[in-house]
């Protein structure tokens, strides 16, 4: 935009030098091109704020510095063209090679800046790799601990409920002995905790199940010891029973023997 507004102003210069005979056309012109002189300022102005300092900054402040040098000679060359009789030739040698300083100095600025902006550019590219690289990378260390805490979160989950399961097992085959641990403080250690109280509870069940097979055991074994005794004593009622009958036999056959004497 600068360049562009330069060349205009230059332009202008030159239809004043070409139209400066007529009053009106003078003004128009000359009015023109101090409103490009304007532009360009205000344009250098700009850019100089969004340059960082460097050698395009200071291309573009050495173009300032000339193009204001530049002003003041076409101010000066007018007042020839005026004095000459509006004479163009007199205008423009009184002007003469101005121009060509800013002019350079621009163009300088344009190529210094573009090079700037490919070097930028360049390095964006190298950083945008590099991120791209990075962020490949950061993706692959989350997905690994993702599935690290996957693996982790399953076992967790995975190996109360197999404990949980291998105790009910045991417990259903009758081995009450096994301890049943619950660590922590979620729904599958309160599922292990409750099992353990079912085996606690199961345990003193059959230890009441047992103490009261033990007392039937002992009560079985004092009948049968009374009924071993009740036995014995039978036999030998029997026994005496059999002695008293001989004897009554005995009697009743001395009897006899008495009562035939």
């Amino acid at each position: 935009a600068m360049l562009s507004t330069f060349k205009t102003q230059v332009q202008e210069w030159k239809n004043v030098l070409l139209r400066g005979g007529d009053e009106k056309q003078l003004e128009r012109y000359w009015t023109s091109f101090t409103r490009t002189e304007q532009d360009v300022a205000k344009l250098g102005r700009e850019l100089l704020a969004d340059l960082q300092p460097g050698k395009a900054r200071g291309l573009v402040e050495q173009f300032l510095q000339e193009h204001q040098k530049m002003g003041d000679g076409y101010r000066k060359g007018l007042e020839a063209y005026k004095i000459a009789g509006y004479s163009h030739t007199e205008g423009d040698r009184a002007v003469s090679g101005m121009d060509r300083a800013p002019a350079r100095l621009l163009d300088e600025a344009s190529k210094q800046i573009a090079e700037d902006a490919q070097a930028i550019a360049a390095e964006a590219r190298a950083q945008g790799s590099q991120a791209v690289t990075v962020s490949i990378v950061l993706v692959l260390i989350v997905c690994a601990i993702s599935v690290g805490l996957m693996v982790w979160l399953t076992r967790s989950l995975l190996r109360p409920i197999a404990q949980a399961v291998a105790h009910t097992e045991e417990i259903a085959r009758g081995n009450l002995a096994v301890v049943i641990e619950a660590r922590g403080r979620d729904e599958l250690a309160d599922l292990l905790r409750s099992l353990e109280t079912m085996r606690i509870a199961l345990v003193e069940v059959v230890m009441r199940v047992r103490q009261s097979s033990d007392s039937v055991s002992t009560a079985s074994a004092e009948i049968a010891q009374g009924n071993l005794d009740l036995s014995a004593r039978t036999e030998s009622q029997a026994s005496a029973l059999e002695q008293t009958a001989a004897s009554m036999e005995e009697l009743s056959s001395t009897v006899r023997q008495n009562a035939d004497n």
